[in-house]
């Protein structure tokens, strides 16, 4: 039924479409090892409240502000012999793609962490921690400095 000549057009052509199954489409997430640089070109300041997600540098990066790991921040108005410190907990994606965390501090080190070729940067955690009284809900912000680092 099927000559020798059909066999090999119909195989060759199978193979090509299973291969273009298998390409991404040009509009699908960018590799880790794609330059984040590209995506973001100059500086950028974000002010994220808790649990929120937002896009930077035209909606390729997003930042996301996952958590308040820790805050022994000296209360506004009491002489303390520490500062204190707080830490953070950022999510960053490109994209769809996986989200990666970082750590960040108020008072210690880091104060600042590299991701690809992007440089994060603690601006402020708010409000300036102040004397909680029970059942007292604390609104953080954070502020974030996102820049592109050479390589």
């Amino acid at each position: 039924m099927w000559s020798g000549k059909s066999k090999r057009w119909f195989v060759v052509v199978g193979c090509v479409l299973l291969m273009a199954c298998d390409s991404p489409a040009e509009s699908e997430t960018p590799k880790p090892s794609a330059s984040v640089a590209a995506i973001l070109s100059a500086p950028a300041e974000v002010t994220l409240r808790l649990g929120e997600e937002s896009a930077v540098g035209g909606g390729a990066l997003y930042l996301s502000f996952l958590d308040v790991l820790a805050d022994t921040r000296c209360p506004v108005g009491v002489v303390c012999a520490q500062p204190g410190n707080a830490e953070v907990s950022l999510g960053l994606r490109v994209g769809t793609g996986p989200t990666h965390t970082l750590r960040l501090n108020t008072d210690v080190e880091p104060k600042s962490a590299d991701w690809m070729s992007l440089r994060l940067s603690m601006g402020a955690l708010m409000p300036t921690f102040r004397a909680v009284q029970p059942g007292d809900s604390i609104k953080y912000q954070l502020r974030v400095r996102v820049e592109p680092v050479s390589p």
